[in-house]
């Protein structure tokens, strides 16, 4: 009798694993179909065009955000045409500040610029060093602070570029919890 038991025990054993491996993989199946956001930066390319230098994409956000980037309903991510320039490494010491992200003026020399096509795509050849990056926006100059209290610090190395995405997003909404 004993070991009849321990056969109809192992049994239900048996059955109540196969119900909950099968309701494990319908939740995972049920997550999976789940549309998941995106972070923008998971989902942009750019396109490399200069050997030594920085190439790059101008984005615009505009909407609401979860406070780790990813897009909510009625955020929008696109490409736009803008004026971006290399300034020599720019510290906060350096610079007036604006409202928000814009900077009145600033001190620091500018090296070069180019202007990001409709995609906001550039690219730029540059000799190797330490730069920060800024878009013009409305006859303002736009950029974030970085590491160190540098504005959008890049550094170019010899016979190398450097990939750069700038997201121009005073017009985007960040929310907490999300």
């Amino acid at each position: 009798m004993t070991i009849y038991r321990y056969l109809i025990n192992m049994n239900s054993l048996t059955l109540f694993s196969i119900k909950n491996k099968l309701t494990i993989l319908f939740i995972v199946l049920v997550c999976m179909s789940c549309k998941r956001p995106q972070r923008v930066a998971d989902t942009v390319e750019v396109p490399g065009k200069v050997a030594q230098g920085i190439n790059g994409k101008v984005l615009f956000k505009e909407g609401q955000f979860s406070a780790s980037g990813e897009i909510l309903d009625n955020g929008k991510v696109y490409g736009i045409e803008r004026e971006v320039l290399f300034y020599e490494l720019t510290s906060i010491k350096d610079v007036e500040i604006g409202e928000g992200d814009f900077i009145k003026y600033t001190s620091s020399e500018i090296i070069d610029s180019v202007t990001s096509d409709k995609h906001g795509n550039f690219s730029r050849e540059l000799p190797e060093g330490k730069y920060s990056v800024f878009i013009k926006e409305s006859k303002r100059l736009y950029s974030k602070l970085g590491d160190n209290d540098y504005y959008m610090p890049v550094t170019v190395f010899k016979d190398s570029s450097t990939t750069v995405i700038i997201e121009v997003d005073y017009k985007a909404t960040y929310l907490s919890g999300q």
